[in-house]
Formats: C-alpha cells, sequence, structure tokens
C-alpha cells in the first residue's frame, strides 16, 4: 500500500501514536526494565557517557510509553534498531579474549559495520523524522506536554549520537589501512 513515488510526503504515512496492544505494552515494559539493567551495567562494567545518553533516552522512551500509552508502536520499530547490537557485544567480547587478530573478529567487525549504518542510519533517520512530524502534528488532550516533548526532541539525539558512532566506527575502520600507509612510508 505504501511505495515511494515522486511526490512522496510522510504526511502520506498514517501517524499512529496510540496504537496499543497487550503484546506492544509486554514488549515497551519488557524493554524499559531492560534499559534499567542496561544503565546499571553502563555505571558498573562499561561507563561511557554516550552509553548513558542512549540508556537513558531508550529508558525514559520506553517508561513514557508504557505508562501513557503513547507510542508504542515506534517502541516496537526501535526494538529492530538494535539489531547491531548482537554484533557491538561479540565484538567487546573478542577484544576481551584478545581475539583481536581472528577472522571471526574481522567478519564481525565488517557486519557490525554494515548492521550500524543499514538499521541505525538509513532505516532509523527516516523512522526518527516521521516520529517527529507525528509528535508535532498530533495535537491532542489525550497527551501529556512533557511526553510530546520528549518525542518530539529525544528523537534528534538518537541520530546524532548514531552518527557519532558511526563516525567512530569509520574512524576505527580505517586506522589500520593507515597503520599500513605509516609503516610503508618508514621502509
Amino acid at each position: 500500500r505504501y511505495y515511494i513515488e515522486e511526490n512522496f510526503s510522510y504526511s502520506n504515512i498514517p501517524c499512529t501514536p496510540y496504537v496499543v496492544s497487550p503484546l506492544s505494552q509486554y514488549f515497551t515494559t519488557f524493554s524499559a526494565g531492560y534499559f534499567i539493567y542496561d544503565i546499571i551495567v553502563i555505571f558498573t562494567i562499561d561507563f561511557s557517557w554516550e552509553y548513558l545518553l542512549h540508556g537513558g533516552v531508550a529508558l525514559g522512551s520506553y517508561l513514557i510509553a508504557s505508562m501513557y500509552p503513547y507510542m508504542q508502536y515506534y517502541g516496537m520499530v526501535f526494538l529492530l534498531m538494535e539489531g547491531s547490537t548482537p554484533f557491538l557485544h561479540l565484538r567487546w567480547f573478542l577484544i576481551k579474549i584478545k581475539a583481536t587478530k581472528s577472522t571471526l573478529f574481522q567478519v564481525n567487525q565488517i557486519l557490525f559495520a554494515l548492521a550500524f549504518f543499514i538499521i541505525r542510519i538509513i532505516i532509523a533517520y527516516p523512522v526518527n523524522y516521521h516520529l517527529i512530524y507525528c509528535t508535532l502534528s498530533n495535537v491532542t488532550t489525550h497527551t501529556d506536554n512533557f511526553a510530546r516533548w520528549w518525542f518530539a526532541v529525544m528523537p534528534t539525539a538518537l541520530c546524532l549520537l548514531n552518527a557519532f558512532w558511526f563516525y567512530k566506527i569509520v574512524q576505527g575502520a580505517m586506522k589500520p589501512r593507515n597503520q599500513v600507509k605509516e609503516k610503508k612510508k618508514k621502509n
């Protein structure tokens, strides 16, 4: 039913801020619980301001979506954005066991970069735009102003964070090539 045409506009895609089901309520609440755990891990094992921003925004979003209920449809879509995370976790484990020279590590690096780019840049940016569009265009009395503000501003923060992380991924991918060039210059 929906396809890209010459006069494509996000206004042609229906906004669904109040679509709720028992399953979406369950996953939204479960995700809020996961991000509480994630923040505990960030503070106790692997602290980073970037991870804290990501975990805090995700926790706030899933809590708001659970309590109101509001934007649960988008919450389910954003769970798909975590599709690059298994590659990140495998990378972390391979670094911890000092297997960075292995073929598995090299293949995982490529898969992680591709998954991150496809999922968090190519797919996430239009979805975030649509979320912001729906939030700002659906002014109703059913939604708390704080929730509307949150879903209008926080997707932009996550897009900027994903752009920063992708920059770091590309920078890291270029590092071995730059090291090889430096060795050739020294010889």
